[in-house]
């Protein structure tokens, strides 16, 4: 969702962020003190609760199952971590190993073989 012309902000410069949804839950809760200046900060949106006199009846009640998945090609049809391997990949199996100064997972070696 975006939310947009704000109607209380705590500062002139508060936006909208993550902490709007503890600032949110400070004052719909009535908590005595925010958490960090941060969501002190951070514009709240509690006044979205208050727009319907009535809570809305057109939301579905369930949502759809997911489709199935869908096969992709090569050795590994549903899809896993070597799907596509690259030159990048063996590049970067080779830093890590270097680094770390220990092997990659044997399985790791054959995606970027492959």
């Amino acid at each position: 969702s975006v939310i947009s012309e704000p109607k209380v902000k705590p500062a002139n410069d508060s936006q909208y962020d993550g902490t709007s949804i503890v600032s949110t839950i400070k004052r719909l809760y009535d908590l005595p003190n925010f958490l960090t200046k941060r969501d002190a900060w951070s514009a709240p949106f509690d006044w979205l609760f208050e727009e319907l006199d009535e809570p809305r009846t057109d939301a579905p009640m369930h949502l759809p199952d997911a489709p199935a998945p869908i096969p992709r090609p090569g050795g590994h049809p549903w899809g896993t971590d070597c799907d596509d391997p690259t030159r990048r990949m063996r590049r970067s199996i080779e830093t890590f190993e270097s680094l770390l100064g220990e092997d990659a997972p044997s399985r790791l070696h054959a995606c970027a073989a492959a």
